[in-house]
């Protein structure tokens, strides 16, 4: 979990990471995302490298709209036994859990992860 221009969200890292390009703390205490503040200018070096950030963007339930706490993003994967339903990567400060399922009616945030 990390804060990049104030901004708070969770970090996603290449498997061959290179700590020599930044090292983060760890985020296994519930320290919120200000463990790691990171610059504008430092992210773009570490976004460079590889390295994928998901602003904490919410959800909306109904009418309701959350924000600025957790993140929530769609997954490509619906559920096979109810087209209703799908997976969603969901973070908050002191969890991650890629393989939650809710309604699709619901909103969660949508990222492109490959070229159109």
């Amino acid at each position: 979990m990390a804060q990049i221009n104030n901004i708070n969200g969770v970090i996603l890292l290449p498997d061959d990471w290179d700590e020599a390009i930044y090292h983060f703390k760890s985020t296994n205490t519930p320290d919120k995302y200000d463990k790691n503040r990171i610059s504008l200018m430092v992210w773009e070096t570490i976004e460079s490298a590889g390295a994928v950030f998901l602003p904490a963007a919410g959800n909306r339930d109904n009418n309701i709209v959350y924000s600025g706490y957790f993140g929530e993003y769609w997954s490509s994967t619906y559920n096979n036994n109810d087209i209703f339903n799908a997976e969603y990567l969901s973070f908050k400060y002191d969890y991650l859990n890629a393989k939650k399922n809710y309604y699709r009616k619901f909103g969660r945030s949508v990222r492109l992860v490959q070229d159109y």
